[in-house]
């Protein structure tokens, strides 16, 4: 399936995006928004029609790699927020 395929491309795209700690709050919000939507997709094409084991097993595969692509953007946190983050702790423990 082109569309699996084409898919867990883009995820491994976004996710070096991600790892490289460059990514915006805005970016980030971006990339939300577009995994919630190939999700929905996904579910769409994978629910409407009759698929074999093997087509299967790629649509499952493929909400991993997005179910991984949303932790890791979840994980991952900008970086004028650690730094805000990291200020606020340091005032606490004086």
């Amino acid at each position: 399936m082109h569309l699996t395929f084409n898919m867990e491309q883009a995820c491994a795209r976004l996710r070096n995006e991600i790892n490289q700690g460059t990514v915006s709050t805005e970016r980030r919000a971006e990339i939300g928004g577009y995994v919630v939507g190939l999700s929905v997709m996904l579910a769409r094409v994978a629910s409407s029609i009759s698929l074999p084991d093997d087509k299967k097993k790629r649509v499952l595969n493929t909400f991993l790699t997005l179910m991984i692509l949303r932790e890791t953007l979840d994980r991952t946190v900008p970086i004028r927020g650690t730094r805000a983050r990291e200020s606020s702790t340091q005032a606490v423990l004086g």
